[in-house]
């Protein structure tokens, strides 16, 4: 597996791969400008990481700066993070995380991943890469 940043010719590619996962995951309507714009975005700030197996991308992580509502503290979250389906339990999420991980520190600042399914992350993800729970999110 090959692991980069992102580049402009990747985006045709990274769509596609996000329209899957909103597929799988389907919440709210999938907007093709505001998706555009979110890679466009990323790209340029540097901040699109994807792995490649066989030149095709397989999995993709896109973080952000951002802050509290509150605060001028800055953290890096994630906006996107995704493995197609088969590839999954090939590492390529630990690579994907560690890349942001190495990102966030030499930027000297927290990283934070959401979690879809919290009980997975209790057993696979804090365990293994040392992350530790900073909430939920609850959907009513």
């Amino acid at each position: 597996m090959n692991i980069s940043e992102a580049e402009i010719s990747d985006a045709i590619e990274i769509f596609d791969l996000l329209f899957i996962m909103h597929s799988e995951m389907g919440q709210g309507r999938f907007s093709d400008e505001k998706v555009v714009f979110y890679i466009r975005y990323h790209i340029e700030e540097n901040r699109i990481f994807i792995i490649k197996e066989e030149g095709v991308i397989i999995a993709v992580l896109g973080i952000e700066l951002v802050s509290y509502w509150y605060s001028e503290d800055q953290y890096l979250i994630d906006t996107f993070f995704y493995v197609h389906p088969h590839f999954r339990k090939t590492g390529a999420a630990t690579l994907l995380m560690e890349a942001a991980r190495e990102n966030a520190k030499n930027l000297n600042l927290k990283l934070k991943i959401a979690v879809v399914n919290p009980e997975r992350a209790k057993q696979r993800v804090v365990p293994i890469h040392g992350y530790t729970p900073d909430g939920y999110i609850m959907e009513l």
